[in-house]
């Protein structure tokens, strides 16, 4: 029987079509994203002392409880340089009022409302590592000009600095 020239045969073309090379595939892996970057310096989330958030985007603004995520104000905002004036309606109060605040870092947000305590804000997500708003000295009382004082940490001279901010000092609170 011709069985041999049969098996080299199918030999043949196991071991040729093994030889072959296949064209590479693109990789069906997807792009990675990057998160979309902050629109201007105060986009984004903040936190008070007692952990309420305040989240900053594109122009509108709210205040969320720390631990249910129950809205306590919303709003809208404008930023000219360091001033960030607030137009918020406090969900709880039902009231319409405006907060202005004074980026004094691109992770520290000192606000003084007409009514109610000045209160400061700070972004995790830029503060260095380890910051806490028990870190921010007490804000000084209202200055002669019309503006607020307050003292930053961290000065390499024997003083620490004074940043002002204000405005027109006729805020809310939420």
């Amino acid at each position: 029987m011709k069985t041999t020239p049969i098996l080299t045969l199918i030999a043949a073309s196991i071991l040729a079509s093994a030889c072959t090379t296949a064209t590479p595939q693109p990789s069906a892996r997807p792009t990675p994203s990057l998160p979309a970057a902050p629109v201007n310096a105060v986009d984004g989330q903040w936190r008070d002392k007692d952990g309420v958030i305040s989240n900053f985007s594109n122009g509108r603004f709210e205040t969320l409880t720390a631990d249910s995520n129950t809205a306590l104000a919303i709003g809208t905002y404008t930023e000219t340089g360091n001033l960030v004036e607030i137009e918020l309606t406090s969900v709880v109060r039902r009231t319409q009022s405006r907060v202005n605040c004074m980026l004094n870092s691109p992770y520290l947000l000192n606000c003084t409302p007409s009514q109610g305590a000045q209160f400061s804000l700070y972004k995790p997500s830029a503060a260095p590592v380890g910051f806490t708003l028990q870190d921010v000295p007490t804000m000084n009382p209202p200055a002669t000009t019309g503006q607020v004082a307050a003292t930053m940490p961290g000065a390499t001279t024997g003083t620490a600095p004074t940043y002002g901010y204000g405005g027109t000092q006729t805020g809310g609170s939420f």
